[in-house]
């Protein structure tokens, strides 16, 4: 491949990548007004005008049948080796109500915590959403013009591309601390339980790492195309 050709298919992946970027971009405003609007209208009416409660249970079946025929306990058996203390799942508690064996198997019985959800619990969940698809289009925004200086560039190594590069992997940071706690404050909003903290995901720090480290790589390749223009 020559040199024309990969800058035109570096332009078009630009071209592409613009026009993708704004129609995200328009998606989000328009949610953005959606979620806002619901979020007042749900902060308007009475808090307690619904209430829905969720609750669940789990079952654990142990076989003891697998480990042979010595280990068989009689149906009905007394269950005084019921098992005690909570589990969590998912991050939801769940406590050992009952017992029960039958031939070679124990089955206990978790009933999970109570959960549920009012008009005000709702509503702050469209604020969250609201100011994470704000934050999501301002790093958007630093992604099509990455784009549009792709689009229009004569080598991928100029320094407006390296400064897009740079601007979007700097735009990443908050986006992915915000995703965390948006996720923490979704999870608390079906709950009955406060959940602190955030949800990190390690595949997005790794696409920080490797854009920082793009960034490196085409700061160097300009100072090369710098000398070789020199020598030249």
């Amino acid at each position: 491949m020559n040199k024309e050709n990969a800058i035109k298919r570096i332009n078009t992946i630009g071209k592409v990548g613009s026009i993708i970027s704004t129609i995200c971009m328009v998606i989000m405003c328009i949610a953005i007004v959606c979620t806002l609007v619901g979020g007042i209208i749900l902060t308007a009416i009475p808090k307690d005008l619904f209430n829905v409660t969720i609750d669940s249970t789990a079952s654990m079946v142990i076989d003891i049948g697998t480990m042979g025929e010595s280990a068989f306990i009689p149906s009905g058996a007394d269950s005084s080796t019921e098992l005690t203390g909570s589990i969590a799942l998912n991050g939801n508690k769940f406590t050992p109500v009952n017992t029960e064996t039958s031939g070679n198997k124990i089955t206990t019985t978790y009933v999970g915590e109570e959960g549920g959800f009012n008009a005000r619990k709702i509503a702050v969940l469209c604020y969250v959403i609201s100011a994470f698809l704000a934050i999501s289009i301002f790093l958007l925004f630093n992604v099509r013009k990455l784009c549009e200086a792709l689009k229009t560039c004569e080598t991928p190594f100029e320094q407006r591309v390296i400064k897009s590069i740079e601007t979007c992997t700097w735009t990443l940071i908050p986006w992915v601390i915000f995703e965390g706690f948006a996720t923490r404050i979704s999870e608390t909003a079906f709950s009955h339980t406060m959940r602190t903290g955030f949800n990190l995901s390690l595949s997005n720090i790794l696409v920080i790492l490797l854009l920082f480290g793009l960034g490196f790589i085409f700061k160097y390749g300009a100072q090369l195309q710098l000398e070789s223009d020199e020598t030249l």
